[in-house]
């Protein structure tokens, strides 16, 4: 059996995150000087341009990044590298990365804010592992889906009489956090000063969902393993 494991794949047509790219580019510090605003309204934080996002394999985790954890992660410098044009030496925020937790190996990529242009690299000043868990936090602890018990009517089977009688019954479901706007409309609203009253993010989640992210190619098909 062979075990093989990938990491995250944009879906995104290019032409979309072109889009995106050029209207964030046009627009970061419309949204740097909003960061308090993006944080504290879900509809905002979850924003989710295309081309912000993280991929690694062997680990869940990965996939695309709203804008609240990249503001967070801009914060704390965690995903913040120097500028790797030596005639410029300024930060640059990094709106996606890639790599291994096992080789360290890494890739990102990111807005240089004195450039203002698109900037690539590898770092070596921390373990690529350590950004992975850092992103893993950010998901547990502002989870953009959260899953609650609820309620409903049934029947059961029952011995006597018809066969079935009401029940109260329970099942699992998943609830957006905040319904995400585009990076369009966040930055349409921003402009105009229309914020949204919507609710913080302040939620938790109940339980970590943490699981290796393999699979094995048998003669009959395929098999996932989970931990």
């Amino acid at each position: 059996m062979k075990l093989t494991s990938i990491g995250y794949m944009p879906a995104s047509p290019a032409i979309e995150e072109q889009e995106d790219w050029q209207l964030f580019c046009q627009n970061i510090d419309l949204l740097l000087n909003n960061e308090k605003k993006i944080l504290n309204v879900a509809n905002y934080f979850f924003c989710q341009p295309s081309f912000m996002y993280c991929s690694f394999p062997y680990i869940q985790g990965d996939g695309r990044l709203p804008l609240g954890y990249l503001l967070l992660s801009w914060q704390n410098r965690l995903l913040v590298q120097p500028c790797p044009d030596s005639h410029c030496g300024d930060m640059t925020l990094i709106t996606s990365f890639s790599g291994s937790p096992l080789s360290g190996s890494n890739y990102w990529s990111g807005y240089c804010t004195n450039c203002r242009s698109r900037k690539s690299g590898s770092r070596t000043d921390i373990p690529f592992y350590e950004v992975v868990i850092f992103v893993s936090k950010l998901r547990q602890t502002f989870p953009a889906v959260v899953k609650e018990i609820e309620e409903y009517n049934g029947h059961q089977f029952c011995w006597g009489g018809t066969g079935l009688e009401p029940v109260i019954k329970k099942r699992i479901v998943s609830k957006a956090v905040g319904d995400s706007v585009t990076l369009a409309v966040l930055i349409q609203e921003l402009k105009a000063g229309q914020i949204r009253q919507g609710k913080p993010v302040n939620v938790r989640l109940l339980k970590r969902d943490f699981a290796l992210k393999l699979s094995g190619s048998l003669r009959t098909g395929s098999v996932n393993f989970r931990v």
